[in-house]
């Protein structure tokens, strides 16, 4: 009985709310960033990331990775 009382005690049930309105939170930033990225030149975005890759050679292996998915994704020629 008394992990059910621990399960439904108005603590639990502050943090399953923080916890709700974080996420909600969250996607309200991701959404917004989303439609600013779709908003700026893809050329613009291209010539960042080309910039980023060069300009910092001490990435570690897995940082690459995603950059040149992005590189693909807004490059010019494809």
């Amino acid at each position: 009985m008394a992990f059910i009382e621990e399960i439904y005690s108005p603590l639990t049930s502050m943090r399953v709310e923080q916890v709700l309105a974080t996420e909600f939170t969250f996607q309200e930033i991701y959404d917004q960033l989303k439609e600013d990225i779709e908003k700026i030149d893809p050329d613009v975005i291209s010539d960042k990331l080309e910039n980023s890759t060069t300009s910092t050679p001490d990435l570690n292996t897995d940082e690459p990775k995603p950059l040149d998915k992005l590189l693909s994704k807004y490059n010019p020629l494809n």
